[in-house]
């Protein structure tokens, strides 16, 4: 049975667009209240990939603190291909069909909420989640106003590796089987592509893309005040 979502910290948001590592921090936070004994029928912050207009109809952003998971555009657009063409069937065409449809919307999404005056912003970018797991945890969780317990976040981080969060994913989702987003959800055993923790590869649109692919993402990159 699917519990009835309630969020223990009311005045913060997640926000993300889709493929930008929002089950990967909700994970993270899942362990966190697990290991602190916190009642895990209940969402620890409400997180989702509204826009800002969606957002303003169900939340006062003006008491909110936002925090922005963003990411590449480039992985997140290839990342987004395989959940549209091997788990959802949303989406029937080659990779560079797709990129020409939808490339420029998660910089959309990303430029929308940047420049919106909101109580308090923090941007989180995936590429540091990668690199510096440790201080950005720390960072959520003090952003989050949570106490910061340096003897666990070593656990938590090892306990949400891609490899072990691909195993839960398996079994049924464990501490997200709940939540919305159906993890655990939708993927085929013998489709290494339809999982939802595919490979979190940072610039792995590399090895998906073609170079004219590539040129095209990264002039309209410039052209839409994207640096990466």
């Amino acid at each position: 049975m699917k519990s009835n979502l309630s969020f223990i910290i009311p005045n913060a948001l997640i926000i993300s667009y889709p493929k930008a590592g929002r089950t990967w921090v909700r994970m993270l936070l899942a362990k966190y209240a697990e290991i602190n004994k916190m009642d895990l029928s209940k969402e620890m912050v409400a997180s989702g990939h509204w826009s800002v207009a969606e957002a303003l109809n169900r939340h006062d952003l003006t008491k909110k603190k936002i925090i922005y998971l963003s990411r590449d555009p480039r992985d997140i657009v290839v990342s987004l291909y395989f959940e549209w063409t091997h788990r959802k069937k949303k989406f029937k065409g080659t990779l560079s069909q797709f990129i020409a449809n939808y490339f420029e919307e998660p910089i959309h999404h990303y430029n929308q909420w940047s420049r919106t005056q909101v109580k308090i912003f923090h941007e989180i970018r995936y590429e540091d989640l990668h690199s510096k797991t440790n201080l950005m945890l720390k960072l959520l969780i003090l952003v989050l106003g949570m106490d910061y317990r340096k003897d666990v976040i070593k656990r938590i981080i090892e306990e949400c590796s891609f490899d072990k969060m691909r195993e839960i994913e398996k079994q049924g989702g464990g501490l997200l089987a709940d939540y919305k987003g159906h993890f655990g959800k939708h993927f085929k055993s013998d489709d290494p592509e339809s999982f939802r923790v595919r490979k979190g590869k940072v610039g792995g649109y590399v090895d998906y893309m073609t170079p004219e692919d590539i040129e095209y993402c990264n002039e309209r990159m410039k052209t839409l005040c994207i640096n990466k």
